[in-house]
């Protein structure tokens, strides 16, 4: 074990201590491996911990490269420590508020007065694109409505030909997700619709309502909204 441990520290590109691992192995006391923690590399160190975790756990000794590569994995975890994204100011917050219950508002009102499904769940998770951020790919006319229609669309499919299975709806799913990568029209929101039609069971009408007739409300009150109380224009594209 601690032969393999020198020799994996000797291949480390942290040279600062040659036997940093064999050196943390055979210390006594608590005191003299931390000070020999401030000399060695952190990969050695990390190994030669995982090592004796190996050790009183009686499990067989993997490779120093296999340690190495899930060292590696565990250290990706931690992220890249990056900041975080500016503050919204207090108007943009406000506005996104105001336009998320215009749109919701006005398809459950249509929905009353038509006697017609057009709320679908996934909406609200649409207005956070539409009215959070307008700019943004996603948000766009384009993404909204064929995002939209091709996942349930998918959905209905998979319903149709598999039943409702917990593998047709991973179908459906993955399936929605690579045709709107393919056709350019991600929206992230859209990718649940699987899910609700495997969970409702509905029958094909579902694809004009509360589908394609939610999102062309929402698209409208969007137009509206947007060109009214922003100085750049929407959509970016169609």
């Amino acid at each position: 074990m601690v032969k393999q441990l020198n020799n994996y520290a000797g291949s480390t590109r942290k040279r600062e201590h040659p036997n940093s691992a064999r050196t943390y192995l055979s210390l006594p006391t608590k005191q003299q491996r931390s000070e020999a923690i401030a000399k060695c590399g952190m990969v050695s160190l990390h190994y030669a911990a995982l090592a004796i975790a190996i050790q009183n756990l009686g499990l067989r000794q993997p490779s120093p490269r296999k340690i190495a590569s899930w060292i590696t994995f565990f250290q990706k975890l931690k992220g890249d420590n990056t900041k975080l994204p500016a503050k919204h100011s207090a108007r943009a917050i406000i506005l996104a508020w105001l336009g998320g219950f215009l749109a919701i508002s006005a398809v459950a009102l249509l929905s009353h007065a038509f006697s017609a499904t057009l709320v679908l769940g996934s909406f609200g998770a649409s207005c956070v694109l539409v009215f959070g951020f307008p700019d943004a790919p996603f948000s766009q006319p384009r993404n909204v409505l064929v995002g939209h229609f091709l996942s349930s669309f998918i959905g209905l499919v998979c319903l149709t030909l598999f039943g409702a299975t917990w593998w047709s709806v991973a179908i459906a799913v993955s399936t929605a997700i690579s045709v709107m990568m393919l056709t350019r029209t991600t929206h992230p929101p859209a990718g649940s619709n699987p899910v609700i039609i495997y969970l409702t069971k509905p029958a094909w009408s579902f694809l004009l309502f509360p589908t394609v007739f939610g999102a062309i409300v929402l698209i409208f009150v969007a137009l509206l909204y947007n060109n009214l109380i922003r100085e750049s224009r929407y959509p970016k594209y169609w």
